[in-house]
Parts: C-alpha cells; sequence; structure tokens
C-alpha cells in the first residue's frame, strides 16, 4: 500500500500522509487525522519517508552501571517511554554489556536513545550507522544529537545564590573520572567551577578525591577532607559537591556546613536544613531526546545539536528564585530550535 492509496482510503490527502509518514510528531496535520494514518499504517504497512519500510519501533540501550530500580534512571526511562508512546512509537529497552545489539538487527528499531557511553564506543565500531540520540552523555565531537543537563548554568547558579548571601570561600568537592569518557557530567561541573567564581569575585579551591578513594572508601576520605578543610586558616563557608551522594557524607561529617549537590537523587531526602540540591528534570531529558531522535529520523541532513536541560537549585523540594539583578549571569543553556 502506497501513499496514494492511503490518503484514497482514509479520504485524506496525500500530503497529509506525506507529512505524518516523514515525522510523526508533525503538528501540520490533527490529532485525529495523525491518528488515522497511523493506525492504518501500523495494520498495513510498514513505510517510512521516501519508502523506505518502518518498524514504528525505537530502541533505548542502557548498560550495567545503571540500576532502573534507581528514581535518577527510572525517571530517564519513563520519560523516554513517554515520548515514545506520545508519537505512537514502541520502545525496546536493551542493556548493554559489551557484546552484539540485538537492536541492531535490521529492520528492528528507527533509531536509538542511548544512555550509555560504552554502548556509544561499541556503535561507533558498527559499519552500518543507525539515527540516535545521546542522552546525558556526550562525545568529544559532535558527530550526533545530544540531551545533557545545563552543567555550567547548574555550577553558575550555585555560586550565585553562594555570592548573594554575603560568602566569600567556597570550597568544590570532585570526583574521579567518570566511567566512561563520554560521561563527562563532573568534568564539566568542577572545570566551570572556578570560572564562575572567578565571575562573582569569590575565593574557591577545589579538591578532586583520587580514584582509590572515590571507588571504595568515599565516606572516610570526605570526612578527612572536610576535617582538613575546617581546620584550616581560611575554612570554607560552603561547599559544592559533584553529586549527591558526595554532598549527603559532607554533611554526615559535618551538618553544620552549607551545601550544594552538584546532582540529584530525584526523590531525595530533602529534610536537611543546610542541604541544597541542583535538580535535573531526567523525566523531560528523556522526552526532549526522543524529540530530536524523531527531528532525525525525519530530516537525516540537519546539522547535529547539543541540547543542555536547564538545572534548578532546590531547597526542600521547592526551587529557588534568583533576583532579576542576576539577569546577567552567564547564558548556558541553548534552546532546541
Amino acid at each position: 500500500m502506497n501513499q496514494t492509496e492511503i490518503a484514497k482510503q482514509l479520504g485524506l490527502s496525500q500530503s497529509a500522509v506525506s507529512l505524518v509518514l516523514n515525522n510523526p510528531a508533525t503538528t501540520r496535520v490533527s490529532a485525529a487525522r495523525k491518528e488515522r494514518i497511523i493506525s492504518l499504517l501500523q495494520q498495513n504497512s510498514r513505510l517510512g519517508p521516501s519508502g523506505c519500510r518502518k518498524s514504528w519501533n525505537l530502541g533505548y540501550v542502557t548498560d550495567s552501571c545503571q540500576d532502573l530500580s534507581h528514581p535518577f534512571y527510572r525517571h530517564s526511562l519513563l520519560g523516554v517511554e513517554e515520548g515514545a508512546g506520545s508519537n505512537h512509537y514502541n520502545l525496546i529497552l536493551e542493556c548493554f554489556r559489551g557484546r552484539e545489539l540485538h537492536l541492531l538487527r535490521k529492520g528492528k528499531v528507527d533509531g536509538l536513545v542511548v544512555r550509555s557511553g560504552p554502548a556509544l564506543e561499541y556503535l561507533q565500531t558498527v559499519p552500518e550507522k543507525i539515527p540516535l540520540v545521546l542522552l546525558n552523555c556526550a562525545t568529544p565531537v559532535l558527530d550526533c544529537d545530544i540531551v545533557m543537563p545545563d552543567n555550567r548554568g547548574a555550577i553558575f547558579q550555585a555560586v550565585s545564590y553562594l555570592a548573594a548571601r554575603g560568602l566569600q570561600r567556597i570550597a568544590f568537592l570532585g570526583a574521579a573520572p567518570d566511567y566512561s569518557r563520554y560521561s563527562c557530567n563532573y568534568a564539566e561541573r568542577w572545570q566551570t567551577f572556578p570560572e564562575a567564581c572567578a565571575y562573582y569575585g569569590l575565593d574557591g579551591q577545589a579538591e578532586l578525591l583520587p580514584p582509590a578513594a572515590a571507588s571504595t572508601a568515599p565516606a572516610g576520605a570526605i570526612a578527612s577532607l572536610v576535617s582538613v578543610w575546617l581546620n584550616s586558616p581560611r575554612p570554607p563557608q560552603a561547599v559544592i559537591t559533584v553529586n549527591y551522594l558526595y554532598a549527603r557524607l559532607v554533611q554526615a561529617a559535618c551538618p553544620g556546613l552549607l551545601t550544594i549537590a552538584g546532582d540529584n537523587n530525584q526523590d531525595q531526602d530533602s529534610a536537611a536544613e543546610n542541604l541544597l540540591v541542583l535538580v535535573q528534570d531526567v523525566h523531560f531529558m528523556g522526552k526532549l531526546a526522543v524529540e530530536l531522535l524523531l527531528r532525525r529520523l525525519s530530516d537525516r541532513d540537519r546539522p547535529f545539536v547539543r541540547i543542555s536541560s536547564a538545572v534548578n537549585l532546590c531547597q526542600r523540594g521547592a526551587k529557588i528564585s534568583f533576583p532579576s539583578s542576576d539577569s546577567h549571569r552567564p547564558e548556558t543553556v541553548k534552546e532546541i530550535q
């Protein structure tokens, strides 16, 4: 069944059928007409753009480092599922374990949302390329579409908040590199910290836990480091940490020290008075990754983009509003075009 036959059977224009075939997310066709077209396609046809076969499946690739029962990873998956379902796609989940991906079997999926650096490394060795969007990891070269948290903007928010409170001495607690060279969140946060301190005229010091301490005994290493800081001639008045776990360990070592967690546990305990959290909307990021993937499927030749999803500074679950006088803070979020 071709486009002309579909249009005739449904009593619609061929241009409407073509629009939906090329981009199921199109808003140029009413939702009711789109539903009729896609329903008929899924029952009787696999036609896609330019007559190519279409599976109406998207793939979601994770790896064994991600526990999908953990709220952070679960909310990412829910966002991808919602984005796929609202555009009439099925979603197939696969965990990459260092061998061939079943999702790459010909015609199984139309595109991939990749949540794993190691999986990306494997995909780069596969001769037949498939449209994909990276979620929460990034390549050194922009050779695919990417959705990331706005790490740079998050650190500027944190430093801005501390500066507005009149604090002058801020420490940053970082970590060993992420498990994949494509997972650059930690590096982007600690690299931004000195820039933000310089911008607001604050005295900042950064410490990175060595790999051995970060992987085997972070609690003891952080407790020792906090003790050294507090007994120094000019102790920090606040600490920004690269992740939520480190923030909780700082709070355990010194509950009175104002601490900002560099990322969220999604369902984090927000009762601690001196603990603030830079919250990523990972559910929204998952939906955004699907939107980018569908745009890629409808236009394979458009330039690749990296989209930075906004991060909000929150205290006890409530977003902290910044004064309008801080509107001159450097712009860090690139909106989707």
